[in-house]
Order: structure tokens, then sequence, then C-alpha cells
């Protein structure tokens, strides 16, 4: 058997010190009191607070260690150590407080901004709680104000189905790679063949990019039938096999092809959908919007997974959707090209952060270094790392307008104008609405405004060709207002017709509602000669008018031969016996009102009797009274 130390809580007694002034108190007092009894209640206190004196040093000893055991953790007076996104410490610092998305953090005297999109989830969380906890909570950006949950994406479970390839996938058997990326020979009818990849899809057409050139459009009824179909394969596989024409859909060797169960439709940029991170973690929500470089989901709350974690194919799929709306832009240009497979991943990192700056070089000479963002109003939107500025298309030089017509070509679904077309307008063109339409580069083409697709991307014009997409941006600043004009026009006139119609269709049902319906009996000479059903005219009585007196409250009425106006017949009548004059007149009063003056006027009368009457009983009480005390009784 070995001891082991136990640590118990040491007594009061031990730690108190007889050196204490009050314990010397005691004793002095103790010694110089008479009485037993008295001086061993003295000892007894001076003991007693001896002892409490030394509780109190105990524990005001012990209360650092306490208040550092039990501070409060959303303490914004206390330091604590902030963390960026990828979980590394960059100090410490006192939390002062949020201006606009930026969080301030005060170093001794220093207060620095920091934007909450840099700081980690740990912390913007403990920012909402201190907020939420003041009652401040509105300082916080709307998109800061729910808990954001980082992408801790749920492990996909084994799926039996897709454990396997199976041995009907042509590209399970290795015959054809259905991956967009890969290059394959293009052949059209005439047998011409081209070697690239497939690029996207845009209504009837083809848009491969060719290896050494550029992206070429090519009508799928020029193509060949294996060209057909390795582009519905490929559609059907990425779920997106609606966005061929219906022509297309259906191939001629296999027509239950539509009947496959893994055709279903691509899912909307706005519907549920299953997200996949670059390990194989999966999530379900809806997509909400791009801030930064971070993806933000709703699903019961936000959630936000870097840009940098999507998987290829939620990366490409989220590409082609955005573009489909026209709102490719907002994805920071690093993210708007699919990634190359063939890169590393530092290498990869290396060129999203700097493989997307380049110089930029004005008319006048100076040049810059920024980063493509997208063309508005005429304008190239460029970001120096500071800030976003726009420059006017015809200030820059020729290399970096070459730059941004690829950039809007592989951005949105439309086209630029040709370089040649026929622009002489006939006379029933004009009479139809059509009109010359000219772009950046002084081209022109013929035709009439139709609509605007692709979100707000696209232009479509009826031109002699039929209708053609065109890049909004890309047009000239006056044809973008006759957009504009033209669309509020037509909005404005929708809602007249809007307008009419309902003012029609409360006209109708107000003339139905005042229209009598015909009688159910039939004219005859049986039913007394009359078609119709009549009702007697209604009949009101007469007012009569009542005028009361406001002095005597005399009632008269128009057969006493008064009216509204006149003296009052009663009170002048008794001021003519005193030898007076006129003293009261009459004013007009309903029956209501005449009824309520009367039932007042006989109160006043009868309390006045009253009063007489006890008066009089008074007087008598009194004189009898007097009497008795006269006569000795």
């Amino acid at each position: 058997m070995s001891l082991i130390p136990v640590c118990r809580r040491p007594i009061p007694f031990a730690h108190a010190s007889f050196r204490d002034p009050l314990w010397s108190i005691a004793v002095v007092l103790a010694a110089a009191c008479r009485r037993p009894v008295l001086a061993v209640a003295i000892v007894a206190g001076g003991f007693a607070l001896t002892v409490a004196s030394a509780r109190a040093q105990e524990s005001s000893a012990a209360a650092p260690e306490s208040t550092g055991e039990n501070a409060d953790p959303y303490d914004r007076s206390q330091e604590r150590v902030w963390k960026d996104r990828q979980g590394k410490a960059q100090g410490k610092a006192t939390f002062s407080g949020v201006l606009g998305g930026n969080a301030l953090l005060k170093t001794g005297t220093r207060i620095q901004r920091v934007p909450l999109a840099m700081l980690s989830a740990e912390d913007v969380d403990w920012i909402r709680e201190v907020l939420r906890r003041e009652g401040k909570l509105d300082q916080l950006p709307f998109a800061y104000r729910e808990k954001q949950e980082t992408a801790a994406m749920e492990t996909p479970t084994a799926d039996p189905s897709s454990a396997a390839p199976s041995s009907t996938d042509p590209a399970g058997a290795g015959e054809e790679t259905y991956d967009r990326f890969t290059e394959r020979v293009w052949t059209d009818s005439n047998g011409k063949q081209v070697t690239g990849s497939f690029f996207s899809l845009f209504r009837e057409d083809a848009q491969i990019k060719v290896t050494g050139s550029g992206v070429v459009r090519v009508p799928l009824a020029n193509l060949s039938a294996a060209d057909i179909d390795w582009i519905r394969e490929y559609l059907r596989r990425n779920n997106q096999l609606q966005r061929l024409p219906v022509a297309y859909r259906l191939s001629p060797d296999d027509p239950a092809a539509m009947d496959d169960p893994a055709v279903v439709p691509q899912a909307g940029l706005r519907d549920m959908r299953v997200w996949t991170d670059r390990k194989g973690n999966r999530i379900q929500a809806r997509f909400f919007s791009v801030s930064g470089k971070d993806l933000k989901l709703t699903n019961r709350g936000f959630k936000t997974v870097p840009l940098a974690q999507l998987s290829r194919d939620d990366l490409i799929w989220l590409q082609d959707a955005l573009k489909e709306e026209g709102r490719l832009y907002e994805l920071p240009l690093a993210f708007r090209d699919p990634p190359d497979e063939s890169l590393s991943e530092l290498e990869l990192v290396r060129l999203r952060r700097t493989g997307y700056v380049r110089k930029w070089t004005l008319y006048n000479g100076k040049s810059f270094v920024a980063t493509y963002v997208r063309m508005s109003e005429g304008e190239a939107q460029l970001n120096d790392g500071s800030q976003q500025r726009g420059f006017p298309w015809f200030d820059l030089s020729n290399e970096d307008q070459e730059y941004i017509r690829g950039r809007l070509e592989r951005e949105i679904e439309g086209r630029f104008f040709p370089e040649q077309a026929d622009i002489v307008l006939a006379t029933d063109e004009i009479d139809n609405g059509w009109r010359l339409w000219t772009d950046l580069d002084e081209r022109q083409v013929k035709g009439r405004y139709v609509k605007r697709d692709h979100g707000l991307s696209v232009a479509v014009i009826e031109t002699p060709e039929g209708e053609q997409g065109f890049i909004y941006d890309f047009l000239s600043i006056a044809d973008q207002e006759y957009i504009e004009a033209e669309t509020k026009r037509r909005i404005e006139a929708q809602k007249a017709r809007q307008q009419e119609l309902a003012a029609a269709a409360r006209q109708e049902m107000e003339n139905r509602r005042n229209s009598r319906p015909t009688s159910p009996f039939a004219s005859s000479g049986d039913m007394g000669g009359s078609s119709t059903p009549t009702f007697p005219e209604p009949s009101f009585p007469e007012i009569q008018w009542v005028y009361s007196c406001t002095n005597c409250g005399a009632e008269f009425t128009e057969e006493d031969g008064v009216k509204f106006g006149d003296p009052c017949p009663k009170c002048n009548r008794q001021a003519a016996s005193r030898g007076g004059g006129a003293v009261a007149s009459n004013g007009v009063t309903t029956p209501q009102q005449a009824g309520a003056n009367s039932a007042y006027n006989q109160g006043r009368q009868a309390g006045e009797m009253a009063g007489k009457v006890f008066l009089a009983v008074c007087g008598i009480v009194a004189i009898v009274f007097i009497i008795q005390k006269a006569s000795g009784r």
C-alpha cells in the first residue's frame, strides 16, 4: 500500500494570523474586563472577525484566477486571436465594431479595417454573436446576419448502381470520350474536317473551338451524324439535353433514347441540386450568389463554398448556367474558364492568382496593369486591384480590343456584326420598323429589334438572314438607348392595355348590376295587361319644424304664425305688459331638440317650485321656534 497526496481545502483557522490587529484589540479588551462572561464573548467575537478577515484575503487572492476562468467569451473588450479564411492566426486585437463590410480591429491605439470576407467563419460567428447580444445586428451586412456554414459537405455513400461502368456505355468501352475539352475531328456535310473541342451550343449552332484558332459556329444541320450523336450523348450525360433542339434529341438508331430515366431536365440556376467539392463531399442546396471568390448556397440558411473547392463538373455547370442568363461576369475572371486538368494544384492556384492580370495600353501611350471585368455602356471595366474603373472602347489599343472581343465571344451567347453586310434600307423595310444598327467597331447591319435574350446580354435583331442574337454591350450607345426606350415603350403599352381591359371589365360588371331583369310573366290580358310588375313610389312624411325659445323654453310651430328669427311671442308679451321691448328671439330646432328643451324647462320649473316650498317650510319652522322660545316653553 502506498500513500497518495490528497488536496483538501485549508481550514480557515490555519490562515488566521494572531498578529491581526482585530485579535490584539479583542485580547486587550477581554483582559481589562472584570466580568468573565463578557471577556469570553469579546474573545469569541475577536476570533470570528479574524477568521472572516482571513477568508476575505483568500477570496481576493483567488479572484484573478476565477475571473480568467469565468470570463465572458463574447466580451469585446478582451483581446482575441484573429484568423484568416485558411485558419492562419494573424495576430491579437480588440474588436471595435463593423463599418460597411469591414471589421474594425484595434491594436493599441491603431484601428485596422479587415474585410469580413477575409476572416474565418469562427471569427465572423463571434462578431455576429457580440452584435446580437448588444442589439446591433443590423450593423452587419445582410449576407452575414445568419450563421455561415462552410462547405462541410456530406460524404457520399457508395452507390452500387454507379460502382462499375456499364458495358453499353461508349465511354466505358473506350470507343469515345465524352469530355468537353477532348479534341476530336469534326466533319461537316461537305466532308471538310477540322480538329477541335466542343465549346458550347447556341440555339441550332454548335460552337467548336478549333485547335490553334478561335471559336467557330457550325449549324447542326451541316454536321455529320456522328458529330450530332456525340453532342447528344455529351448533353445527356451532363443533364442538358433540353438545350438541344427537339429535332435532334432523338437518335434514328435508338428511338427510345428519350425514355432513358437518366435523361432529366437540367436544373435551373435557382433550382435545388446536389453540389460536389473536389474531395467528393456533397451537399444539396440552391444557388444564391457569387461573392468574391466564394459561392453562396442557400438551404435553411446560407452556406459558403470557395469556388476553388468546387468539383470540375460543378464549376462547368455554374459557368454554363450563368452564361445562359448573361451573368458570367459575376464570376472572377480566373473562374470563367474551365479548369485545365493538365495543371497541378499549385500551378492552377498560381494561374488563378496572377495568370489573368495583363498590361493595358491607352491611345496616349499610358499603360497600367489590371484585370478585365466586363463591358458596360461602351466602356471596358477594369480592376487594378484597388478599384474598378471604366475606359472608353476607343481609348484602348488594338491588342486590348482584340483581347476583349475574345472574352465577349467566350462569355456571351451572342455574335458580332459581320464585316460586310447589306445596309441599304428599302422603303417597305423602313415602314416595318427596320433601321441601321452600329457596333463599337463601326460595323453596321440593318434589321428590326425583336427582344433581349439570355438575361439582358443578347439583343435579338431580325435581319435579312433571319433573327440573330448580337452582343448587347458591344452595340453603340445610341442603339442601346434605342433598345432601352423601345423596351420602356412596350412595357407602358402593355400596362395601358391591361388597364383598358380592367376598365372594360369593371364597366361590364357595372352595366350588369344596373340592368333590370325582364319580367318572368308574359304580356297577356288575363294578367291585367301589365308586362312588368310596378312598385309604388316611396313617400316620406313632411317634417314639421318646432321653434323653441332660448329664454323661456316655449315652443311654437308655423301654424302659430312664427318663423325662424322672430321674437318669442310669450316673452315679448310679458315684456310689453311690463312696459319693456323685445327681450328674446326663438330659434329653429328639430322635433328631438324641441323635446329635449321642453323636458329641460319642465325640470327647471319643478326645481324652482321645490325651492320655494322648501323656503316656505323653513320659514314656518323658524317662526314656530321663535314663538316657543318667547313663551318660555
